[in-house]
């Protein structure tokens, strides 16, 4: 049996996040810190946050199946002569994008993200702390905005461009000029789908944090949803979250009617399957079997360009 090729993978969640500091704003009067709102005056953490609590979180499972791969930060420089072993073996240049103008050197990042925002009303609160001074007796008080909130986070992952690299062609055919571009794999299989595995793993890990190591911040997975999807540029599904009851009963037949395969742990959706257990649509019983089952979903996919 021919094996179906993976373009993308859909993948958000919720979590709820307890004495969180995960995006602080800027000091608007004083020695007061404020948390990132939106319009509606709700937390948000930015999708630039997102990306870096991420980063951390696939650079630590990369370590266990790919011990040579590293992380270079945003300004450090990757040598165009030796692209392809950059993009095989740096989280950054393989996955999160980088723009060298002066070496006219550009990759788009394979994982794209949007602001993480509340689903239900944020709950906010102050914590005052005493910064000490090392260098006289004036010490300063520090007025902190803390938060309890239940996020939203949507990734998308371009599964085509790990360990590859577009490459261009132009033609001239009867006097127009035609730019075609092709996707070059620079890497085995193998090697491409331990990418994929790691950034599973990065994101069954994932865990925004405080700003400060002091500060523990609670949180965990409500709700799982990921789409292994066949088609270019087809985020439709990043919504779920979002849906009435009924439109994700809606957007789930949808999936099945296609052929479009999905893992889905959803609590609404849980207790209506068993309030309604002749419907044909799948839920795990957790989260933790969401992650289980994706890597064992992925053997049935051609990673290949």
């Amino acid at each position: 049996m021919k094996k179906l090729k993976l373009k993308h993978l859909n993948v958000t969640f919720t979590m709820k996040m307890e004495n969180h500091m995960a995006n602080c704003g800027e000091k608007f009067i004083g020695n007061e810190i404020t948390l990132k709102k939106d319009g509606n005056g709700d937390n948000y953490i930015s999708g630039q946050q997102s990306k870096r609590f991420l980063k951390d979180s696939i650079l630590d499972s990369l370590q266990n199946n790919l011990p040579n791969c590293k992380n270079t930060t945003s300004d450090s420089r990757i040598c165009p002569d030796n692209l392809n072993d950059s993009i095989e073996n740096d989280v950054r240049a393989n996955l999160f994008g980088m723009m060298q103008p002066e070496d006219n050197l550009k990759r788009f990042a394979v994982i794209k993200t949007t602001n993480s925002k509340a689903l239900i009303p944020s709950n906010n609160y102050n914590d005052l702390l005493l910064r000490f001074s090392t260098q006289d007796q004036n010490h300063s008080i520090v007025n902190r905005e803390i938060g309890d909130d239940f996020f939203n986070f949507k990734w998308d992952v371009d599964c085509t461009r790990i360990c590859a690299e577009d490459v261009n062609a132009t033609n001239l055919i009867d006097d127009y000029l035609e730019i075609t571009t092709e996707v070059k794999m620079l890497t085995d299989v193998e090697t491409k789908k331990k990418w994929i595995e790691s950034i599973l793993k990065g994101l069954e890990n994932f865990c925004p944090g405080a700003n400060q190591s002091r500060n523990l911040a609670p949180a965990y997975k409500n709700d799982f949803f990921v789409v292994f999807n066949q088609l270019y540029h087809d985020n439709k599904y990043l919504i779920f979250f979002e849906l009435s009851l009924e439109k994700k009963i809606s957007m789930l037949e949808y999936l099945k009617c296609e052929g479009i395969n999905y893992i889905l742990f959803d609590e609404e959706i849980h207790k209506h399957l068993k309030e309604n257990p002749n419907q044909n649509i799948n839920c795990e019983d957790n989260v933790e079997n969401c992650f289980k089952k994706i890597t064992k979903q992925l053997e049935n996919y051609d990673l290949n360009v």
